[in-house]
């Protein structure tokens, strides 16, 4: 069985029939399948598809490191302390 389940792909449909901008986004590919089985059936106005991926190579560098440690409340108060507001 497909996350999405046949009503909502449906409903989504009925949407864009609507004139609304719809857009599907797919996380498995078994969904993809499940959208394009319900699209056949369907006429008038499609939504849009969309996918989300994962990549899975590895950043370099600055991204590499994903955990961002927050500035300290020290330095919080030296950048804005009334000494510097002039």
């Amino acid at each position: 069985m497909a996350f999405k389940d046949e009503e909502f792909i449906a409903l989504a449909f009925a949407g864009a029939k609507a004139g609304k901008r719809v857009v599907i986004v797919v996380e498995k590919m078994s969904e993809l399948d499940h959208i394009l089985r319900i699209a056949e059936t369907h006429e008038g106005n499609m939504p849009m598809v969309g996918m989300r991926v994962k990549l899975y190579s590895k950043g370099s560098g600055r991204w590499e490191n994903r955990a961002v440690k927050p500035p300290s409340s020290a330095s919080r108060r030296r950048k804005f302390s009334k000494s510097s507001i002039r």
